[in-house]
């Protein structure tokens, strides 16, 4: 038995070993195995004090390079490396359970010696070289000690490497020098980044089926900012995507297939290695042994007896371990390099065994009796707490409805449960338990935060809540309260709608016409005479046409015209116009031309900017204009007036994500008065209505309308007005142009923390 777990913390050293160590690590130890080793590590101290745990070694000399040191987040660890240094210690594992530090490992590959801390959770931590001795504080969570800080994750799978202090940051903007990707010998891919600070913060989490590493208050060269496909090099990897995003680089590791991911830092350099999962079906646990963090061991028995394997583990383990008189039986197994945790699941699974840990003891027994005792326990409890008197406690809330807060924690049938309840006594319900047990049971279907004979009241006018219930149930929904009620983030949203037009217009028209009134004068005066006027309206008047000398029968200027082909008006405006009246000296024969001519050129540009502030994923609606009255006839045949609104409008409802992009659902509108007929006034309609993502501070064009109309006119007689020069005196033509163009820019941004802070 010695022997077995001699060999499995063996294997347990060297599975850390691997499972920390990078290759190039390894290959400097077995090239330093043949350099003899001048110094050794003698022995090795842990304290605790406010908060801050000190580990202290101490060298045979004092050693002549501070340790090399390098850090994961999953299992939290840090490792440091200590070249040509043996280790005199006692024991390879040193159990401490203080502070954020669990255990410690020391191991020693050819003339180098590895020291890795295991953590609870990554801590911030500082190296300090006194003589012969060396320290390594490691500072409680949310403080940071030296120029070395790792930041605790915030939540799995989230995980966070090193974080310099605030002010530091500050002082320098740091950055990525270089990205390269390598495949590994194992088919694994590395993404391998150079960092110009080793104290850039890191955060890396997996979102869907990509991996996202996020480089905190970090610059990224140009020349970086680049999508590269490595889907040649034959890995898990296809793609990684690196860009700058609101001063910090977002990297973007899209893998296929089935994978596992490990990151650790070293210096300067960070590497994300992504290996392939082999499914295969004569494993007992196929995929990623991962979520399994026990150090590795390997068994070998042929029908040995459940306890006695238990036992082996407990020993490997220093776990205790109860087993219970139900646990019988024999079992063969073959396990060989696996987490012992994993080999635990895998003998329980097997002989139907279920476990329960509390502190540094595991029980183990049967399924059914841990169901057994689990219920009797919650019973117990039950029973224990309803025997305490209820209490009544006020909650005054800040920020959160205390309508919505009350349905939250009743849950939408409580209130006819607490109806039947309440027919009987509290002491008859007290009194049976199968009864309280299906209360919990209803309580627990219904998502209610109460137990069963818990109440809540609410003044909306104060905006209180006022809890009846008992004492452990009144601290869940204390709990529940301070998380709900918080103040959320506001979004501003700016628009600009530029509408323009561009109109373009000319016409040119000509009258021509012959009034032959010699049958009514008689003058002997045969001289050609001209005269030039405005229109031939005033010509015809001043020339005498109209009444020809007095006589009877004169012709109407219309019918004395030949061709008329008016030039149209232009924006509004007559045309301009030239005539000229040819007649002889005896005012008898008249020719009359007049020319016609209009152009016109009008731009119109108009820029509103609607702006509006609202809270996230709450809708906010702002808007101007006017109501256009028309009138309609109901059903009775009387006529009603009713209005149409001509406004501009701006509706959004923002939705903040957790990568600092906000998603707007949003219509707007810009509504003009139109024409104006008999019946009432038409309404130019603008509007856009769309769901978008956009980044804080970036702006978005929704979308553009563009319209472009051409138009051509020729009017003219057939024949004359194809005539070269003199056809122009035969016809009329116009032409015109317009240009229309609608755009809608929209920019969010959301309103800083401290700035709302200050407001309030």
């Amino acid at each position: 038995m010695s022997l077995l777990r001699t060999t499995g913390r063996y294997l347990a050293s060297v599975a850390i070993l691997c499972g920390l160590a990078s290759a190039s690590w390894a290959q400097q130890a077995s090239d330093a195995s043949a350099a003899p080793a001048v110094n050794s590590i003698d022995t090795l101290q842990v304290s605790q004090s406010e908060g801050v745990t000190i580990v202290k070694l101490t060298l045979k000399q004092p050693p002549a390079v501070s340790p090399a040191s390098f850090s994961i987040a999953s299992p939290p660890r840090i490792a440091f490396d200590f070249p040509a240094t043996l280790s005199a210690l006692a024991r390879n594992v040193e159990q401490v359970n203080q502070g954020d530090l669990r255990s410690i490992n020391v191991i020693q590959v050819g003339n180098r010696t590895r020291m890795v801390l295991n953590l609870n959770r990554m801590a911030s931590y500082d190296t300090r070289v006194d003589g012969s001795e060396v320290y390594v504080t490691l500072a409680a969570a949310g403080n940071s000690v030296g120029s070395t800080a790792v930041a605790a994750p915030a939540a799995a799978p989230v995980s966070h490497f090193s974080t310099a202090a605030p002010q530091q940051m500050e002082a320098t903007v740091q950055g990525l020098r270089d990205i390269n990707f390598r495949r590994g010998r194992g088919g694994e891919a590395r993404i391998m980044v150079d960092l110009s600070d080793p104290n850039i913060g890191i955060d890396l989490q997996k979102q869907g089926k990509n991996l996202l590493v996020t480089f905190k208050r970090a610059e990224l060269p140009r020349h970086l900012s680049r999508r590269m496909d490595v889907t040649d090099f034959a890995t898990p990897v296809t793609a990684v995507d690196t860009k700058a995003q609101g001063g910090n680089v977002l990297m973007t590791i899209t893998p296929h297939g089935l994978w596992e991911h490990n990151a650790y830092q070293s210096d300067n350099q960070f590497v994300v290695e992504i290996r392939p999962i082999v499914e295969d079906a004569n494993q007992l646990v196929p995929g990623s042994s991962m979520g399994m963090h026990g150090e590795k061991l390997s068994l070998n028995f042929q029908n040995i007896e459940v306890r006695a394997v238990l036992q082996v583990i407990a020993d490997f383990t220093n776990y205790n371990i109860i087993t219970s008189d139900a646990v019988t039986g024999n079992v063969t197994l073959r396990l060989k390099d696996v987490p012992w945790d994993q080999a635990l699941d895998i003998i329980l699974q097997a002989k139907g065994l279920g476990m329960r840990k509390k502190g540094n003891v595991i029980w183990i027994a049967p399924d059914k009796e841990i169901i057994e005792r689990d219920e009797y326990q919650a019973q117990s409890r039950q029973a224990s707490s309803i025997s305490e008197p209820m209490q009544t406690q006020t909650f005054r809330l800040s920020y959160a409805k205390a309508e919505d807060v009350s349905k939250l924690l009743t849950g939408e049938e409580l209130k006819k449960s607490t109806e039947l309840q309440r027919g009987g006594t509290l002491a008859g319900v007290r009194g049976e338990v199968p009864q309280i047990k299906g209360a919990i049971a209803s309580a627990t279907e219904r998502g209610s935060y109460l137990s069963p004979f818990g109440a809540v009241a609410m003044d909306v006018r104060t905006n209180q809540l006022f809890v009846t219930d008992y004492p452990q149930y009144l601290e869940r929904v204390k709990t529940l309260i301070s998380q709900l009620d918080k103040p959320v983030k506001q979004v501003l949203i700016e628009a600009r709608i530029v509408s323009a037009e561009d109109n373009f217009g000319r016409s040119l028209g000509v009258r021509l016409g012959f009034n032959d009134a010699s049958s009514l004068i008689d003058k002997d005066n045969k001289t050609t005479r001209a005269r030039v006027g405005g229109s031939l309206e005033g010509l015809f008047a001043q020339t005498g046409q109209d009444g020809a000398g007095g006589g009877l029968g004169a012709a109407s200027l219309a019918q004395t015209n030949s061709v008329n082909l008016p030039a149209m008006k232009q924006g509004g405006a007559d045309p301009s116009r030239f005539a000229i009246s040819l007649f002889r000296n005896g005012v008898s024969n008249f020719i009359n031309l007049e020319l016609q001519a209009a152009e016109t050129d009008g731009r119109l540009k108009s820029i509103a900017s609607p702006r509006v502030v609202t809270a996230d994923s709450q809708q906010a609606q702002i808007s101007q204009g006017v109501e256009v009255p028309f009138t309609v006839i109901t059903d009775k045949g009387t006529p009603q007036t009713e209005f149409k609104k001509a406004e501009l409008k701006l509706a959004v409802t923002p939705q903040i994500t957790t990568d600092g992009t906000v998603i707007l659902d949003l219509e707007v509108s810009n509504d003009e008065v139109g024409a104006v007929y008999i019946d009432g006034v038409s309404i130019n309609t603008k509007n856009i209505k769309t769901k978008v993502t956009v980044d804080n501070g970036g702006t978005v064009v929704l979308g553009g309308v563009y319209q472009q109309a051409e138009q051509e006119t020729i009017n003219k007689v057939p024949m004359l007005g194809d005539l070269p020069i003199l056809g122009n005196l035969f016809k009329s033509n116009s032409r015109s142009q317009s240009r229309k163009e609608l755009l809608v820019f929209i920019t969010p941004k959301i309103i800083d923390e401290q700035i709302q802070a200050a407001v309030r």
